[in-house]
């Protein structure tokens, strides 16, 4: 991408300046508004707006277990007036690993970054790996975890939002991942967040040995796999 390299070069002198995951993210962005006047347009429309309509988080750390995993998203607006809002437990399931097969349309934003961990993350197994006693591995597992945050969401999405998951312990609250994006540039209903663009899952740059508690790529833990998001765009603004 173009100007990312640009941003890289203005930044270091081996072109690794833009790091920061979001960051990439509103690089693309950038890229995108100089080659398309509709989306320049989209986000000078300050009626648009979205509601949430749910978000499926894909492959959890073995540490959440169905009786304790205690998440919840919080997501924070910057305008017009700073609003936040957090969601209430998610529901955790098991997915058949070919139900949640990426489709091309799903492709968004920036790729991995360049010569890291995440080239290759998509020919590792999603699920987790099966290992003999002498932790040999005999197999996949045919289903992951997917966590589904369902309830309404009563804040509306405009302009830049932050997007956090949360996992409380007792009156203590740790942030486990966050991502930014921006409400005009989401001209699909469907958003999917991949692990190499979410911010502070991991500042490792080597892969894991596989083991019995490793998780979709092996890269880091906590594990994800993706983020997806659903939105619907409303014709009126109330805030």
């Amino acid at each position: 991408m173009a100007s990312g390299a640009d941003a890289g070069f203005a930044r270091t002198n081996d072109c690794e300046g833009v790091t920061i995951p979001s960051q990439r993210a509103y690089v693309h962005y950038y890229a995108s508004l100089m080659n398309d006047v509709r989306l320049q347009e989209r986000v000078r429309d300050k009626s648009l707006i979205y509601t949430l309509r749910s978000v499926r988080l894909v492959t959890l750390p073995l540490a959440f277990s169905r009786d304790k995993c205690e998440l919840c998203l919080r997501i924070r607006r910057l305008l017009p007036q700073e609003a936040s809002w957090t969601s209430k437990a998610p529901t955790i399931t098991e997915i058949r690993t070919e139900e949640l097969t990426l489709s091309p349309e799903d492709v968004m934003g920036p790729g991995p970054p360049p010569r890291s961990v995440y080239d290759y993350i998509d020919s590792l197994p999603m699920a987790e790996e099966i290992l003999n006693s002498d932790g040999e591995k005999v197999g996949t597992r045919s289903v992951v975890p997917v966590a589904d945050f369902s309830g309404p969401c009563t804040l509306p999405l405009s302009g830049d939002l932050r997007v956090e998951l949360i996992q409380r312990r007792g009156v203590h609250e740790d942030r486990l991942f966050h991502f930014w994006c921006n409400a005009a540039m989401l001209t699909s209903p469907k958003l999917v967040v991949r692990k190499w663009q979410l911010d502070g899952t991991s500042h490792s740059s080597t892969p894991q040995s596989p083991s019995a508690s490793a998780g979709v790529d092996h890269v880091s833990s906590p594990s994800y796999h993706s983020l997806k998001v659903q939105v619907q765009r409303v014709l009126s603004r109330n805030m």
